[in-house]
């Protein structure tokens, strides 16, 4: 089955519903992450100039075991203000949701 992914202008709806797949939802539910879900993706949308696509997963360290849930999206622009808007998300991101709660939600992009 393919991933579900949203346009940007459907998540700012916060139609995450839709985005959440149950085994993600009951992941962040378990880990207590649900609400940082939404925080995350406002400030993917605030913080990078282009945005196209959202999706989240999981994905499991094989060695450790450790899990978390994975933003990913598809962004344009140049390498040096891809790497500005990375490290304000960063900087928003860490002010936003607390440890150990933030780690586990990662972010991915795919710079097109």
């Amino acid at each position: 089955m393919p991933e579900k992914t949203l346009a940007m202008e459907e998540v700012k709806g916060h139609v995450l519903d839709d985005l959440l797949k149950p085994e993600v939802r009951d992941f962040c539910a378990q880990h207590g992450i649900l609400e940082y879900v939404p925080v995350a993706v406002d400030l993917i949308q605030k913080c990078f100039t282009s945005t196209q696509n959202i999706s989240l997963h999981l994905e499991k360290d094989p060695e450790s075991g450790e899990a978390w849930a994975v933003v990913c999206f598809t962004t344009h622009g140049e390498v040096d203000k891809v790497l500005e808007d990375h490290r304000h998300y960063t900087k928003k991101w860490v002010a936003s949701a607390p440890w150990p709660e933030r780690s586990k939600i990662r972010l991915e992009f795919n710079l097109m």
